[in-house]
């Protein structure tokens, strides 16, 4: 199953994505106020390009040399996901504190449904074999000894997983392995200059969704100390979980 011997500590992992995102009633303003929600973010953000538009969902995206960022608006959720965000998600922050006003205000909603911040710590490995002791170096997964199922080979994939709940908080939590595939071929015209893009990644993904469960009045959620919290309980409860 490789060399891979140490085990696993929530320092070997490097924050790779996160997401904030409210839920809430349905709103079908937006069938008549996308305009005015996006005039509002785009000047305060006006590095973000369209990336999607429909009736009932509508999302602006960026690309920078140490972040992609993606916003989107749909009839009962906003969404603020970046991938490569800085430790202490200031920009995500600042993002999502705007869209949640502009929301409130264009869209009317005066309570969330949900509240919720995903973040994504990630190792990479450049054998699957790895990845998967690199999981099972943690003593959460164990294997049962011997042939599994008639089988006598190393596992192509490793997952544990809880959910828990309180009626007021919760959080769902994934310590698995992943195998990213990139094929992008080039364009017609192009493939005189490249081969495109062809790249297989391994990864060990410390997956982990914070979130309230309860009614929060909009005008009560303080967004950026809301995010500083729980990213704060991610990283010491993730420590705690796998050491560092």
């Amino acid at each position: 199953m490789g060399e891979q011997t140490k085990r696993l500590e929530f320092d070997d992992l490097h924050l790779y994505f996160a997401a904030f995102e409210v839920r809430f009633d349905d709103s079908y303003l937006i069938w008549d106020r996308s305009g005015a929600v996006w005039s509002d973010i785009l000047r305060r953000f006006p590095e973000l390009k369209l990336k999607h538009a429909e009736p009932n969902r509508v999302a602006f995206g960026t690309s920078r040399d140490d972040d992609e960022m993606q916003i989107a608006v749909q009839v009962g959720l906003v969404n603020v996901s970046v991938v490569l965000p800085d430790k202490k998600l200031e920009r995500l922050t600042r993002a999502a504190t705007h869209v949640t006003e502009v929301a409130a205000n264009r869209l009317e909603v005066d309570k969330y449904l949900r509240v919720g911040l995903r973040t994504q710590f990630t190792m990479d490995f450049e054998k699957p074999e790895d990845a998967v002791a690199a999981i099972l170096s943690t003593g959460l997964v164990k294997l049962p000894d011997g042939p599994h199922f008639g089988l006598n080979a190393t596992p192509a994939s490793v997952e544990y997983s809880i959910r828990t709940e309180d009626g007021k908080n919760g959080f769902s939590l994934w310590l698995k392995t992943d195998t990213v595939k990139i094929d992008l071929e080039p364009p017609f015209g192009f493939g005189s200059y490249t081969n495109g893009v062809h790249e297989t990644r391994y990864r060990a993904i410390l997956d982990v969704d914070r979130f309230i469960m309860s009614p929060v009045l909009s005008s009560q959620l303080r967004v950026e100390d809301w995010v500083a919290q729980t990213l704060h309980i991610i990283k010491r409860d993730g420590e705690r979980l796998l050491g560092g």
